[in-house]
């Protein structure tokens, strides 16, 4: 058999290579146009696992479950305020404090600002060292005043985007819900109004703001640390997604930051007054494993230029780098190609896959090229040099696929997916591997080397290229 798959490639080294040369090249393209780079919250877990199961019904009934989030923070001006109307000299000692508070509208801190709507000016200075507290104030020795979070107009553009994105069918279907600030004071106004007609709206001032917020303040300080910072100099808008990939993510992340980037950074008075940046585990997830992939996939390049100038080393021939190349990437073109065909995303899981397919390849080619290097030095010529090489080490070479093939298949059991994948996709590497140091490689060698191009002591024996 092994002289009848030798006879095959010799005859047709040209339609062969050619061929070959031609899959790579195309599918090569192919796979570039292709190929989903993604990853998923549970692509690892089949769909009939109870966790797959009790997950996907509590995205459909209830709520998505991957939060992303946007930090919005109030900016810090470096003058000190321990001069300005903001700050209040409540502590026992004297020390002036600068309040967090919005320093363009002059407005005092948040909790003596709420209390001046219901108590008269005249009772307000009692309540200076409980306004300190609620307000998370910094001494003014710091010598810094920073803008708060406590701003209708800031809340009002954050619920104008909010709604902008949940608005737009190519942002919805990945987005289910957008919670923060915003969003409590709308409920607050609707619950103090009693579900009054036009009550789930944000008031108009930083006081009525402030009004409403005063009552969490005063209950539960957890419930608003879901939203913001104790000193109201940050708080959070939260993205809650389905598990649709992290290509859904960077969709709806592109379209968010512009949305905000339009209604606050452009804004001539949020703008010079608050700043945002995107942020939270899954979002930090997300960039990982997307750099975990980039990474492999460089690394993987970095290895066949290091393992082909190894070969180029210690046969002393360019030439040989060159016949070795083909048959060696031709096995990882047809894995990718295959994942394409049956829509297998390329990620953590599945780029495992072509740097433990290319060492095991690599090995083959070189058992092959070292006995034709040796038949070679001993005056055959191409043709005959090609076909003992097949009969010294085309057994060897078969036997091992299918060890390494078998052992590969036994994953295929896992109830873990990408466990199941890489023994499917891993099975078929090395196969396609034997195929290229069986086919593609003997037909290289016949078609593009020299009589000469391999002795490494001396002048080669004559002979014959035959194509």
């Amino acid at each position: 058999m092994l002289d009848g798959i030798t006879a095959f490639a010799t005859r047709n080294a040209r339609t062969i290579f050619y061929a070959a040369m031609f899959f790579c090249v195309g599918g090569a393209a192919y796979v570039a146009l292709n190929i989903q780079a993604d990853n998923h919250l549970l692509e690892e877990v089949p769909p009939e696992n109870r966790v797959h199961r009790a997950t996907s019904t509590m995205e459909s009934m209830l709520s998505p479950v991957m939060p992303y989030e946007i930090l919005i923070r109030g900016k810090r001006y470096d003058q000190t305020c321990a001069s300005d109307e903001d700050c209040l000299d409540a502590s026992p000692a004297g020390t002036a404090t600068c309040v967090l508070s919005d320093r363009t509208r002059k407005a005092l801190a948040p909790a003596r600002e709420a209390l001046g709507l219901l108590l008269p000016p005249s009772e307000l200075g009692a309540i200076d060292g409980l306004e300190q507290t609620l307000s998370g104030s910094l001494p003014a020795s710091q010598g810094r005043c920073v803008e708060t979070v406590k701003d209708a107009a800031l809340l009002a553009a954050v619920d104008r985007v909010a709604h902008q994105l949940l608005d737009d069918p190519n942002i919805s279907k990945h987005v289910g819900r957008i919670e923060g600030l915003h969003e409590t004071v709308k409920q607050m106004h609707q619950a103090f109004r009693r579900n009054a007609p036009g009550s789930y709206s944000l008031p108009d001032s930083r006081q009525g703001v402030a009004q409403l917020l005063l009552p969490l303040e005063s209950a539960s300080q957890e419930f608003l640390d879901r939203v913001v910072t104790l000193d109201y100099d940050a708080t959070r808008v939260t993205l809650y997604l389905y598990d649709h990939g992290s290509s859904a993510w960077d969709t709806v992340k592109g379209v968010a930051q512009q949305r905000l980037q339009n209604a606050i950074s452009l804004d001539p008075d949020l703008g010079r007054r608050y700043s945002f940046e995107i942020t939270g585990t899954m979002n930090f997830v997300e960039k990982a494993l997307s750099f975990i992939v980039r990474d492999m996939l460089t690394s993987l390049g970095t290895a066949f230029i290091f393992i082909f100038g190894l070969i180029v080393l210690l046969f002393r021939s360019v030439r040989v780098g060159m016949v070795s190349f083909l048959p060696n990437i031709f096995p990882l073109v047809a894995t990718l190609v295959a994942m394409v065909v049956f829509g297998i995303e390329l990620r953590t899981a599945t780029v495992l896959i072509f740097s433990i397919s290319l060492g095991i390849a690599v090995n083959d080619t070189i058992h092959f090229v070292a006995r034709y290097n040796e038949e070679v030095q001993a005056g055959r010529p191409p043709v005959e040099a090609v076909r003992l090489s097949m009969r010294s080490t085309g057994r060897a070479m078969v036997v091992s696929t299918v060890i390494l093939a078998g052992g590969f298949l036994v994953d295929v059991i896992s109830e873990f997916v990408a466990l199941r994948q890489f023994g499917y996709l891993a099975s078929f590497t090395v196969v396609m591997a034997l195929v290229g140091d069986m086919l593609v490689l003997p037909a290289s060698l016949v078609l593009l080397a020299k009589p000469d191009m391999l002795a490494l002591g001396g002048k080669g024996a004559g002979g014959t290229t035959r194509g």
